[in-house]
């Protein structure tokens, strides 16, 4: 009976440890499923987070890809916009050059026909043969019925002769040399007269050449005949000896002459006008 027990106890026993046995394999069983699922779980976390962390690289790829493309395109916008300002500029330059030499072109052109004309309308260029523009000197003319001529050359006679006796404005700095024709060889002395801007023929260096006569000129002929552009009882004559009785003193003006003679330190004078 005891042993029965036993048995019973055992076989009790033994169906509890197959009954524990069973739960175990059943627990075995149960566990399998509820530990795979957490294995998946766990790998579609992972396969998820790779992903994440895949798409988050190629987004910051994706975003230094555009930074350095705009980079670029502004490197290229800027060597564009370079490039059109130094054309530009070239072209500014070029263009002004362009100007400054159609300017200097007119200019010569202007001048060359200046000098070609060789008339009254010379003008006042530095750059061109300009006879009237240097320094002017009142002079009087004491001859008759001279020509002047209307080139430096002094092949074209004026129309209006130089009254003798006459106002004439004469630049000196301004004589030149005739070159050519009959009259080469003789100074051509740039001269105003009456508002024209005409040559005096002349033959010696001088402005009295053929009775040209500056202001304040005189002249001892002999050592008692005189004769000048100023009187001679004006403080700026000076004589290196005292007049002589008899001697004479022809005083110019313009539009006549004045003969004067001295006796006993008085000089008396008649005046003769060109005839009007």
């Amino acid at each position: 009976m005891k042993n029965k027990i036993l048995g019973n106890k055992l076989f009790k026993s033994g169906k509890v440890l197959i009954a524990v046995a069973g739960v175990s394999v059943i627990m075995t069983n149960a566990v399998i499923p509820v530990i795979s699922t957490a294995s998946a779980n766990t790998n579609n976390v992972t396969d998820k987070a790779a992903a994440k962390k895949a798409a988050a690289k190629k987004a910051t790829a994706k975003k230094a890809a555009a930074k350095k493309a705009a980079a670029k395109k502004a490197a290229t916008d800027k060597a564009a916009a370079d490039k059109a300002a130094a054309d530009k500029a070239a072209a500014d330059k070029a263009a002004a050059d362009k100007a400054a030499a159609d300017k200097a072109a007119a200019s010569s052109n202007s001048e060359s026909a200046t000098v070609d004309s060789s008339s009254s309308s010379e003008t006042t260029n530095p750059t061109v043969y300009t006879p009237f523009a240097g320094k002017a000197v009142h002079t009087i003319y004491t001859g008759t019925n001279t020509y002047l001529y209307t080139t430096k050359e002094l092949t074209t006679i004026a129309t209006t002769p130089l009254q003798g006796d006459t106002s004439v404005i004469a630049y000196p700095d301004g004589i030149t040399t005739a070159l050519t024709g009959k009259n080469a060889g003789d100074l051509a002395i740039p001269v105003t007269y009456k508002g024209q801007n005409l040559y005096f023929k002349g033959t010696l260096g001088d402005l009295t050449s053929n009775g040209l006569y500056p202001d304040g000129y005189y002249y001892a002929l002999t050592d008692t005949t005189f004769y000048g552009v100023v009187k001679p009882t004006d403080p700026s004559v000076k004589l290196d000896a005292p007049f002589l009785n008899g001697s004479t003193w022809f005083y110019y003006f313009d539009g006549g002459v004045t003969i004067y003679s001295y006796k006993n330190n008085v000089w008396t004078g008649n005046t003769f006008l060109n005839a009007q």
